[in-house]
């Protein structure tokens, strides 16, 4: 507040740039963003929050955006640690990931959750944690992890584990498999997101919602995409599949709060290719 106000002089001062306002769907010419800590404290004209001590970046000539939120990820499909993987994706704008924990649970059960939460604390990219639902994937594998809901209730507690991750066994969701139900339930009960999988066609897409299911990381058409946003279901569209129903989406004119994007799986030469 102080430094907007300019009683404080900002730690950092990005100068005029061109803002790209997702809010408004504009492009805003010779724009500052004044930054106090790991706070922004004014997008504007910045002079009155200028100081001896404040760094200066010109951004003349460059574009400011918001950084990439990926909505759903799996960073183990890179082959990277979760370090070396922020080394190249970072650079590339992607800001925040929502780790699915899937593929490391189903080899170390919790201790992969202790992990990604070791590995990525401090780090300057966000990673927060979606509990795998499907550790093991069926009731007929066995595997290095085991996630019920005694062990849901524990994972759920953890700082930055935001949630159950993409519910993907319809057989036992709609027949109330006892180790995914209990992991659902100690989901909301606690608040949090439950993560879908797939593309359900009604009557299934109103029984998976009804569940507690609210989103799902998406590889369909744009008319599987309007079925399930009218239901209210949040959509991750996963971009290499989608490019043919984000061209219809834009065309329908929907709200795009509704909607994010994710990478969902990328190896390592592919991200330095191309993010």
């Amino acid at each position: 507040m102080d430094v907007a106000l300019g009683r404080v002089p900002a730690s950092l001062v990005i100068r005029g740039g061109t803002l790209v306002d997702v809010c408004t769907r504009r492009l805003i010419p010779d724009i500052d963003v004044a930054i106090y800590g790991e706070r922004i404290a004014l997008v504007g004209d910045s002079s009155h929050s200028i100081g001896e001590k404040t760094r200066i970046i010109n951004a003349e000539g460059l574009y400011l955006a918001p950084g990439f939120v990926d909505s759903h990820y799996d960073i183990e499909s890179s082959r990277l640690s979760p370090r070396r993987h922020a080394q190249l994706t970072l650079p590339r704008g992607t800001t925040t990931i929502i780790e699915d924990s899937h593929e490391i649970c189903n080899v170390l059960g919790l201790k992969g959750i202790s992990y990604f939460l070791e590995e990525t604390e401090g780090l300057p990219q966000k990673v927060y944690i979606s509990l795998s639902s499907a550790t093991p994937p069926t009731p007929y594998e066995q595997t290095g992890g085991y996630i019920g809901g005694r062990e849901a209730e524990d994972a759920l507690r953890l700082k930055r584990v935001l949630g159950i991750g993409e519910v993907m066994d319809y057989a036992q969701l709609f027949n109330r498999g006892k180790r995914l139900w209990e992991i659902i339930r100690a989901g909301l009960r606690a608040g949090k997101v439950i993560e879908g999988h797939g593309v359900p066609s009604p009557p299934e897409a109103d029984a998976w919602l009804c569940s507690g299911v609210s989103s799902t990381h998406f590889s369909g058409d744009v008319y599987q995409a309007l079925n399930l946003l009218q239901r209210g279901a949040f959509l991750e569209l996963k971009v290499s599949a989608c490019k043919e129903a984000i061209s219809g989406l834009i065309e329908a004119g929907i709200d795009w709060q509704m909607v994010g994007i994710c990478v969902d799986d990328r190896p390592a030469d592919l991200l330095m290719e191309i993010g």
